[in-house]
């Protein structure tokens, strides 16, 4: 088994269908597909059952939240590299078989590999784009431009530094990406993978004051300048608050 998809739910009957068929219409023999429920009760757990046959594993139980459930299904994943798609996100065509073009062309001795992806709203419209070669420096300093769905971890990694750390709601992820640290080896896919429906807690105030709290929990850069930045940033999202109204 070479990749692992791990979907996280919670009452997501209104896109999960969307984002299921988006992956198993591409799949091969050598990806898996696990679906990792938090106790949905909207029928999330019907389109589950109506897509079994192409998922190698689920579970439907109260959770800790996003990432809790993606530590449970590292547990189970069988792949050497493991990726997460939101349950409202959708892999793009094709996706698959960049990533296996990728690790045959250029081989497995990556950290992670990141690719591009467009930010969607609810209606498929592209709001914007990210994605670009992994950078420490600029990641540390909130200048790297990358989303976390999609993005293949190694086994690896998990291995060596642990899973993600749950008492964290919002971003966890970018906690993982800053324990992997400077010497993360990482490869890059110039391709667009993923569409990322923007919103959701990810896009709020508490996710600013946890990302602040993260970085000087790792001490990726120093305190004035994580206290800049988180000035700068919320100054930014209360225009944008603005701007939408």
């Amino acid at each position: 088994m070479k990749i692992s998809i791990i979907i996280a739910t919670y009452n997501a009957a209104k896109t999960l269908w969307r984002c299921l068929e988006s992956i198993v219409r591409q799949m091969t023999e050598e990806c898996e597909l696990l679906v990792i429920d938090g106790g949905s009760t909207d029928g999330t757990q019907d389109i589950i059952e109506e897509y079994k046959e192409h998922i190698a594993y689920t579970i439907s139980e109260q959770d800790a939240g996003v990432y809790d459930a993606w530590n449970k299904g590292i547990k189970m994943a069988k792949g050497q590299w493991i990726t997460f798609i939101g349950a409202d996100d959708v892999l793009l065509p094709h996706a698959i078989e960049h990533y296996m073009t990728f690790l045959k062309e250029e081989g497995d001795d990556f950290d992670i590999i990141c690719g591009k992806l467009h930010f969607v709203n609810e209606g498929g419209k592209v709001l914007r784009d990210v994605g670009e070669p992994w950078n420490w420096h600029k990641m540390a300093h909130r200048k790297l431009k990358f989303a976390h769905p999609g993005m293949l971890h190694n086994r690896r990694c998990f291995e060596r530094i642990g899973f993600f750390d749950i008492q964290y709601k919002i971003c966890a992820d970018s906690d993982f990406l800053q324990r992997l640290g400077p010497n993360t080896k990482a490869g890059f896919i110039n391709e667009y993978l993923v569409n990322m429906q923007e919103g959701g807690i990810s896009d709020s105030f508490a996710c600013i004051r946890e990302g602040h709290a993260i970085r000087k929990k790792n001490k990726i850069v120093s305190n004035l300048s994580n206290n800049w930045d988180f000035l700068l940033i919320t100054m930014k999202f209360v225009i944008k608050k603005i701007v939408r109204k």
